[in-house]
Parts: structure tokens; C-alpha cells; sequence
């Protein structure tokens, strides 16, 4: 028993102390330590401690997020893993990243594409309780729903209400699947954990002037409609 107590208060200690070392610590050293280079989050400048910090026009994949309050859990960081909390202006959440895993938890707010997916015609989407992991790249589970704001048309088809549905994943991809509100509009949004992406657009219409403006636009016939196809990298 004394040797287990002995042990057990090494492990204490030891745990205290490197608590303690990481709390001295900046958060611009932290950070680096904690995220991957690949895990598409950096910012001009990272001020504070890692438990109350902000990082000054923050990027995640490339997306502005501006400037944004975080905070990493402690007993995580312990196990070599990391979960920050993370609120900006428009967008909050939970970062959580580990060996080979990389997701989002009670993602709420709005992102700017501010014309990301072109030739894709989103403005901004719109998170509510969103959830998704990704892991070696592929998606392991997502969850919420998502509300995209469209800026001009497609093929000539204005959708004004945006369209919106509910994340999920298919083939190992994360799949986006957008209704318009007449029910005639789809897009199908695919994206891999390397930010490679592509969108299925139909559009199911019996009216041959939209047709027509559809076929001139690219667009083909098929089960569901006058389809065409898209894709990109953020």
C-alpha cells in the first residue's frame, strides 16, 4: 500500500506540474503543440493563455472567422489529445482533434463562403447543432442541420428562400443534402477531410422555357430531373 501511495502521489505531482507548465505557456506556443498543421485552423496572431485566448482574424479552412475567443479543456491536453472551445463574432463550437481524428461539436452560427465554392452560387451556410468527425479523411458521423443562402442563380433558376436539410455521412464523405423550398430544387454537396468537394445540382421542372435555360447551361436529363455536376477544393 505504501508504494502504490507513493506511486499514485508521482503521478499527482506529475500531472500538477505539467498543468502547471502549460498554463505558463503562451498560447501561440500551445497552439502549434496541440492542432496539426494539417487541421486547417490558423489566425495573423494568437494573444492570451490557451485556457482565455483569441485569435486575431482566424481562418478555418481558408473560411474567415474573424476574431475569435478560445479556451482548450486541460485533461485532454494531458492525454495528448485536444478540445478547444472556440467563439467568434458569427460561429461558435468545440474543436476536438486526436491521432488521425479531426471533428466539430455544437457548431452554431453562420460562415461566409464569401464565393468559396464557386461555381456553386452559396453565400453563407447557417449551422445548427452540428456535428462531424472525420477520420484519416473519411467521415465517421455527422450530425444537425444546415442552411445555405444562395447568391445569384442556377441555370437561370433563382432560389431567393435558400435551401437547407440535415448533414450526414455517405462513403466515407461528408454529405450536404440542400432542399429548396418548392421541393423541385436539390443540390447534394459531397466533401472528403481533404476539403476536395462536389455538388449535384437537379432541378425537376415542366416548364420548357426553364428547361431550356437549364440545357443551355449545362445541365443534362436524367431519373431526377435536369442534372449537372460541379466540384472544387476549399
Amino acid at each position: 500500500m505504501t508504494a502504490l501511495t507513493r506511486r499514485q502521489g508521482w503521478i499527482v505531482g506529475g500531472s500538477a506540474a505539467l498543468v502547471m507548465a502549460l498554463v505558463s505557456l503562451p498560447l501561440a506556443v500551445v497552439l502549434p503543440l496541440a492542432l496539426p498543421i494539417d487541421s486547417g485552423l490558423s489566425a495573423r496572431r494568437a494573444e492570451g493563455t490557451p485556457w482565455d485566448g483569441i485569435l486575431r482574424d482566424a481562418t478555418v479552412a481558408g473560411l474567415p472567422l474573424g476574431d475569435t475567443r478560445i479556451g482548450f479543456d486541460v485533461l485532454p491536453l494531458l492525454l495528448g489529445q485536444a478540445r478547444m472551445g472556440f467563439a467568434g463574432a458569427t460561429l461558435r463550437g468545440i474543436v476536438e482533434v486526436s491521432s488521425g481524428s479531426v471533428g466539430l461539436a455544437r457548431g452554431n452560427g453562420m460562415i461566409d463562403l464569401a464565393g468559396r465554392l464557386r461555381p456553386l452560387p452559396l453565400s453563407r451556410v447557417t449551422l445548427d447543432q452540428v456535428a462531424v468527425q472525420f477520420r484519416n479523411d473519411r467521415c465517421t458521423s455527422a450530425t444537425g442541420r444546415v442552411r445555405a443562402d444562395i447568391a445569384g442563380d442556377i441555370g437561370g433558376l433563382t432560389l431567393p428562400g435558400g435551401m437547407s436539410g440535415t448533414l450526414r455521412c455517405d462513403g466515407g464523405e461528408l454529405l450536404v443534402p440542400l432542399l429548396g423550398q418548392s421541393g423541385m430544387e436539390r443540390i447534394d454537396v459531397r466533401m472528403s477531410g481533404s476539403g476536395i468537394w462536389r455538388a449535384d445540382i437537379s432541378v425537376r421542372t415542366s416548364d420548357a422555357v426553364l428547361a431550356g435555360k437549364l440545357l443551355s447551361s449545362g445541365f443534362a436529363t436524367g431519373p431526377g430531373g435536369y442534372t449537372v455536376r460541379v466540384s472544387g477544393a476549399l
